[in-house]
C-alpha cells in the first residue's frame, strides 16, 4: 500500500497539477462523474464532493485551490497513472489522489461542508 501511496504522490508533482487544472472544469467534472459515480462508489465520491465544496465555500490560497483543482481534474484526464477503463483498479489512482488531498485538507472541513458534502451524496445515491 506504501509504494501505492508513493507513487501517487509523485503523480501528483507539479505539471501533473498543472495539466489537470487545465482540463478541469465543473461541467466537465460533472459529466464524468455521472458516467463513474458507481465504479468509483460512496467513499470516493464523498471525497469528490468534499474537495468540490472546500473549493466553493473556503477561503484558500492559490497554491491550496490548484492542489484541489488538480486532484478533481485528475479525474478528468483520459489518460492517467493507471488507465480508468481497466476493471477493478482503474480509479484507484483516482482515489488515491482525492485521498491525499482531503488528508491535506481535512483542517477545513467543518460542520458545512460535510452536510454540503453528504446531502449531495444522498441525492446521487440516496440513503
Amino acid at each position: 500500500m506504501k509504494n501505492i501511496m508513493d507513487t501517487v504522490k509523485a503523480s501528483l508533482n507539479e505539471e501533473r497539477i498543472r495539466a489537470a487544472a487545465n482540463v478541469f472544469n465543473e461541467k466537465a467534472l460533472w459529466e464524468k462523474l455521472k458516467g463513474c459515480a458507481v465504479k468509483l462508489g460512496r467513499e470516493a465520491m464523498l471525497k469528490v464532493f468534499t474537495l468540490y465544496y472546500i473549493l466553493k465555500e473556503k477561503p484558500l490560497a492559490a497554491s491550496e485551490k490548484a492542489l484541489i483543482v488538480g486532484a478533481l481534474g485528475y479525474l478528468l484526464l483520459p489518460l492517467d497513472l493507471v488507465p480508468d477503463f481497466l476493471p477493478v483498479v482503474g480509479y484507484l489512482d483516482d482515489i488515491f489522489a482525492l485521498g491525499y488531498v482531503i488528508d491535506r485538507y481535512l483542517h477545513y472541513v467543518d460542520d458545512y461542508v460535510r452536510l454540503k458534502a453528504q446531502e449531495k451524496l444522498e441525492s446521487w445515491f440516496g440513503k
